[in-house]
Order: structure tokens, then sequence, then C-alpha cells
């Protein structure tokens, strides 16, 4: 994945080395707090704007993408994901605010899986459901419990969806090779 280039200019708008701008937000991207990092760094590239830390979820609201290609707006959460879970059973819509959370949360763990992703692998979960009774609630379909307890539906359902699409190239390329 490449940085933006509106990362690259917002670093020299407020004369941040590029290393060391880049260096900083992929730590803040990946959760790691290095001691190393001088304050001053961390003051200004708080004043950047290229991210809000969101104090109620613990998170980073990411203003400027920091890798080309990374959806900053999470509003297809509420509008169009949580939509998927509350039309196969209301009761297991979930909490929007939890969701969004624990949706950047996810991206952040794992980057290497973007918004059509997450909604090719949550529909594939959803076609798969037997009873709309065991439908798990979408928050908890994200991450639920801690330690030994932790459950990732998500990135469960992402790389079942992963190996179905490794899957479907290789019937195609054998498929097209036949042809010829």
């Amino acid at each position: 994945m490449e940085i933006t280039e509106d990362i690259i200019i917002k670093l020299r708008e407020f004369a941040i080395s590029k290393d060391d701008g880049i260096t900083y937000l992929l730590a803040l991207y990946y959760g790691y707090n290095p001691s190393y990092i001088p304050e001053s760094i961390s003051s200004r590239m708080n004043r950047t704007g290229i991210y809000v830390k969101d104090e109620t979820s613990n998170t980073l609201d990411w203003k400027v993408p920091l890798f080309d290609g990374q959806d900053t707006n999470f509003s297809w959460v509420s509008l169009e994901w949580i939509p998927l879970f509350e039309n196969v059973n209301p009761k297991r819509k979930g909490i929007k605010k939890t969701a969004i959370a624990r949706m950047k949360k996810f991206f952040a763990n794992y980057p290497q899986y973007r918004q059509d992703d997450v909604m090719s692998a949550t529909k594939m979960y959803l076609n798969n459901l037997q009873n709309a009774d065991y439908l798990i609630t979408s928050h908890y379909f994200i991450q639920k419990g801690k330690g030994i307890e932790k459950t990732e539906p998500l990135l469960e359902w992402c790389e079942k969806y992963d190996r179905v699409k490794q899957y479907d190239k290789i019937q195609r390329d054998k498929t097209n090779t036949m042809k010829e």
C-alpha cells in the first residue's frame, strides 16, 4: 500500500520531515506508541488535522487517508452495513456507535481488508445463515469478548471470502487455459 500524496502535502505544509511524519503516522495507524518519538513531532502532528482522536471509542478518526484507497468516512457502517443485519433480524441490528468504533479498530488491525471485502464477507455470512434467530448482532460480528474469550467472526468470514475468491480465480484460470 502506498502513502497518499495528501499526507505528503500536509507534512510539507507543517514543515515536518517526510520520514519522521510517516513513521509517526504508521505507528499511530497500527496502534504502537514508541518511546523514541520526540514530543515536538507528536504535538506538530496533532495540529496537522490528518487525524482526530475519538475519546469515546479511543480510536483515531482519519480525516486524511494514510493509504491510497483507504476510506476515512465510516458512515457506510450505519448506512449500508448495519442494515444488512437489520433486514435479516431487526433485533440483531446492534449499536451503531459501537459498530463504528469496532469497525475502525478492525481496519486498523487488518489493513489488508477494505470496505468491499467487509461487505462481501458479511453478505456471504448472511447467505449461509440457516435461521435468523441465530444471527450475530452487528457489533459482535466484528468482535466480541477479550483475551482468550475474544472472537472475531468478521475476520473469519473475510478469510473465508478470500479463500472463495482465490478458488474462483483458480477455476477461471483453468477454464481460460482449457479454451486455448
